[in-house]
């Protein structure tokens, strides 16, 4: 049974308006203005989908893994990955250890 005064105690909590709160995964570090202005810029077209198809990422994925377009699979979401794969076209999701191990 909890004690009557319990209820009526308040948490300690002291955070300064300049402290870096390490247990919130907060960076002590400020980010780097060319970050900023990427930010801002991929900020002015948050408000469209991205493509269905992702060609464009599949297509730098592809290059950036040395692999075909055809074998990169990507979706925008879980819904969309289990769409894929009730249609017959399963997503292969390798870490680079087995990924490398396949090729």
């Amino acid at each position: 049974m909890v004690q009557e005064n319990y209820h009526s105690t308040i948490a300690f909590s002291y955070h300064p308006s300049n402290s870096i709160r390490l247990d919130q995964s907060e960076s002590p570090y400020p980010l780097s203005p060319k970050v900023i202005q990427t930010i801002c810029h991929a900020a002015s077209k948050i408000n469209r989908y991205p493509q269905v198809q992702s060609s464009d990422l599949q297509k730098e994925l592809a290059i950036y893994t040395a692999k075909k377009q055809s074998q990169i699979v990507v979706g925008n979401g879980s819904d969309d990955l289990i769409e894929l794969i009730l249609k017959g076209r399963p997503p292969y999701i390798f870490s680079p250890t087995s990924a490398r191990a396949v090729s």
